[in-house]
């Protein structure tokens, strides 16, 4: 595969997709996290409007906090190391499957939230360190 240049790279995250994602925001072979990111944040517009809820910065930690809280819930559930309240094991996958969405989805919320651009951020903190 040729070389992408760094910002286009960067906008891109490559993975195998299965075909049937549609979304706008996958392809074949990558995912186009801003793209992503809009279509969370449209998502999330619609639900504080539903239910009244101002999505300041109080709000997107604290929810933040709330859906990590679900997924380590779902962990433990799943490690046997707390109640399965009469789920299936196939129940306990999909809802940790779920909440590890949910927390990626209020990561992006967050970041977009403070305008922060979590690709360059990535590259910064965590790429720098690849090449050994």
């Amino acid at each position: 595969m040729p070389r992408m240049p760094r910002r286009h790279a960067a906008a891109c995250l490559h993975r195998r997709a299965p075909a049937r994602y549609g979304s706008g925001w996958v392809s074949a072979d990558r995912v186009d996290i801003r793209a992503l990111t809009v279509q969370v944040e449209q998502v999330s517009q619609v639900y504080a409007t539903r239910f009244g809820i101002e999505r300041d910065s109080n709000w997107q930690i604290l929810k933040l906090h709330e859906e990590v809280g679900e997924l380590t819930q779902a962990h433990l559930m799943r490690q046997g190391q707390a109640r399965s309240k009469g789920h299936s094991a196939a129940e306990i996958e999909a809802t940790f499957r779920a909440e590890v969405a949910d927390v990626l989805s209020h990561i992006l919320l967050l970041a977009h939230h403070h305008d922060i651009d979590i690709l360059d951020e990535v590259e910064r903190k965590w790429l720098v360190w690849r090449d050994g």
